[in-house]
C-alpha cells in the first residue's frame, strides 16, 4: 500500500526496523559513498557524534563507507533508551522535507521536477520561496498552482525576499521583509504563508519577536544555527522551531555536490535517532545537469527517488508539513 510521507510517525518498534532497513541498504551499497567521515549540508559540513553533538568543519566530503559500524550503537540505544540528546521520547520518529530556495528562473525545470516526483510519491512537501522572486515564471508558477489546485499536500513558505542576511537584521527590517514576503506569495498563490525559512538559515536574537508579529509560528533553519532543544518547553512556545538536519548534497567551492541516496537516507538515521526527527533540505541546485543548467541531471534525481522509496517502504506513515508538526506533539 503507497502512504504518503512527509512525516513519518511510527513507534520504537517501526522505527528501529526503518534504522535496521536503512543500514541493510548502505551496507549492500556503501561502496557508493564518498571518502571521509564528515557530514555536509548545503550551508557548510558539521561532524557529528552519536550523542547528537555537533562542530564546524570545513571537509567537504560525505559520509565514510564506515558509518554502518560506527554508528550502529548510536542509532539503537537512542530509541530503545528514549533518552537521546535533545529528543526524550517527544517526537517518536518524524521526517520531513522541504524544498529550498525556490524562485522564478533559478533551476526552474529542477524546481518543477523535484515536486513532480514528491507528488508522484504522494509525499507531502514544504516549498520555500524567495518572496521577490515569484510571479514572473510560468513552468514554476503554473506548477505550483496545479499542485495547490489538487488533493496533493504542498505548503508554502517565505525563504526570505532574496538572500538577505538576517542575523544582521534589526527587528523592524526583518518585519518589514517578512511581510513583504508573505504579501507577495499571497498576491501570486493566493494563500499566506506561516513557516519562515532564513534565505542563508542566520538569524538573531530579533528573528522571533519580528516572526509573532508577523504571523509565523514556525522558524525552520539549521541545525548548525539553531541548537537544540527543539521547542524549548520551558516555556510556552509561541513559534515552533524544526531545523533542516539533513540533506541532499551540499555547497563547494566547485559549486553544488550532490549526496548519493545512501548518504542522505544515513543523515535521517541519524538524525531521528539522537534528536527524534529529521527535516530534509532538497535544494533544486543539486538536480540540474552540471552541463547545462536548465536541464535535470537524471542521475540525481534517481538517488533522491530511491531515498524516498527507501524511507516509505520500511515504516508506517503519516502525511504533514512544517506548519503542521506541532499538531503531532
Amino acid at each position: 500500500m503507497n502512504f504518503p510521507i512527509c512525516l513519518i510517525w511510527s513507534d520504537k518498534l517501526d522505527t528501529l526496523v526503518l534504522i535496521n532497513q536503512i543500514q541493510n541498504y548502505i551496507s549492500l551499497n556503501g561502496q557508493n559513498c564518498r571518502s571521509g567521515n564528515t557530514t555536509g549540508n548545503e550551508t557548510g559540513s558539521t561532524t557529528s557524534s552519536s550523542t547528537g553533538t555537533s562542530t564546524s568543519s570545513s571537509s567537504s566530503t560525505g559520509y565514510s563507507t564506515g558509518i554502518t559500524s560506527g554508528w550502529t550503537s548510536g542509532f539503537t540505544s537512542g530509541f530503545t533508551s528514549g533518552t537521546s540528546s535533545g529528543a526524550g521520547n517527544l517526537y517518536r520518529g518524524l521526517i520531513l522535507f522541504r524544498l529550498d530556495g525556490v524562485r522564478d528562473h533559478f533551476f526552474s525545470l529542477a524546481s518543477v521536477s523535484i515536486m513532480g516526483l514528491f507528488q508522484q510519491y504522494n509525499i507531502p512537501l514544504t516549498v520555500a520561496l524567495s518572496g521577490g522572486a515569484i510571479g514572473t515564471d510560468p513552468l514554476l508558477t503554473q506548477t505550483i498552482r496545479s499542485l495547490m489546485n489538487s488533493d496533493y499536500l504542498i505548503e508554502l513558505a517565505c525563504n526570505g525576499i532574496l538572500t538577505e542576511d538576517y542575523s544582521t537584521l534589526s527587528n523592524g527590517r526583518q518585519q518589514q521583509y517578512m511581510r513583504l514576503c508573505s504579501q507577495r506569495i499571497k498576491s501570486v498563490y493566493g494563500v499566506t504563508p506561516t513557516t519562515f525559512i532564513p534565505p542563508l538559515g542566520r538569524f538573531n536574537r530579533n528573528t522571533i519577536p519580528a516572526l509573532i508579529d508577523s504571523g509565523y509560528d514556525v522558524l525552520s533553519s539549521y541545525t548548525q544555527f539553531d541548537l537544540p532543544p527543539y521547542p524549548d518547553t520551558s516555556s510556552p512556545v509561541t513559534v515552533y522551531r524544526w531545523p533542516a538536519n539533513a540533506f541532499t548534497g551540499m555547497m563547494t567551492s566547485d559549486g553544488f555536490n550532490p549526496f548519493a541516496a545512501t548518504e542522505t537516507l544515513s543523515q535521517i538515521a541519524y538524525q531521528v535517532a539522537n534528536f527524534g526527527f529529521a527535516v530534509v533540505s532538497v535544494n533544486p541546485m543539486g538536480f540540474a545537469s552540471a552541463a547545462d543548467s536548465s536541464n535535470v541531471d537524471p542521475v540525481a534525481m534517481a538517488e533522491l527517488a530511491t531515498v524516498l522509496q527507501t524511507v516509505i517502504g520500511y515504516t508506517e506513515v503519516s502525511s504533514t508539513v512544517l506548519s503542521q508538526l506541532a499538531n503531532y506533539l
